[in-house]
């Protein structure tokens, strides 16, 4: 899967639909998810990726944003961890 410039092998993709995400790249987990559902305005979604180390996993970014899409929330938490 290509999500902003990146390619997610399918494998590493556990949910993936309009309102859940969670996936495994480059030694990260990506998690983001609907957190509230709007009628006129685009739904907010909340987002984290985790670095995953041997014992304790570090949050490297989390945060609430509005967003036409989950797919655009993925990119944004992204970009703001760095990941390429």
């Amino acid at each position: 899967m290509n999500i902003g410039g990146r390619i997610i092998q399918d494998r590493n993709i556990f949910e993936n639909d309009s309102d859940i995400f969670f996936a495994k790249y480059k030694g990260h987990e990506i998690h983001s998810s609907i957190f509230e559902k709007k009628e006129r305005e685009n739904n907010k979604y909340s987002y984290s990726i985790i670095k995953l180390k041997d014992r304790d996993n570090t949050i490297v970014c989390s945060g609430i944003l509005q967003r036409c899409a989950i797919r655009d929330v993925i990119i944004y938490a992204l970009n703001e961890a760095n990941l390429r």
